[in-house]
């Protein structure tokens, strides 16, 4: 029996550690796929809000990217399969765009609650006048 684990873990480990996919000549590097993968994910949600005003400004979120990182959906889809390949890898990108838009609407958060706090304070101001 603990020689089929020991085994079963071995071949798990070079599984592991075997490249499924090559690496592309010209890979997105991770913080650039982090910031695109962030970029898109706040462009599909402006467009869950208001698709039209977005329409005004940007015709194709996809390509407003690309154009803004210098890349071609070719090249993205190279450098996501490869580092969908590599999980661990791709983890790292995912969360790393997710911390960041948690981050970021923490913040939007908190100015909303200083907003709505002062606006109430002017209000009982006023009343007292």
């Amino acid at each position: 029996m603990r020689r089929l684990v020991l085994f079963c873990c071995i071949l798990w480990g070079v599984s592991c550690a075997e490249e499924v996919m090559e690496k592309p000549e010209n890979l997105i590097p991770q913080e650039e796929m982090t910031n695109i993968i962030y970029d898109m994910a706040v462009l599909n949600a402006a467009k869950e809000i208001n698709s039209q005003i977005l329409s005004e400004y940007i015709k194709q979120p996809s390509d407003f990217i690309f154009r803004k990182y210098g890349i071609d959906s070719i090249q993205y889809t190279k450098s996501d399969l490869y580092y969908a390949s590599v999980p661990a890898e791709y983890d790292k990108i995912y969360n790393a765009a997710k911390l960041r838009l948690e981050k970021e609407k923490s913040e939007i958060d908190e100015k909303r609650r200083q907003s709505a706090d002062s606006a109430r304070q002017r209000t009982v101001i006023n009343r007292k006048d």
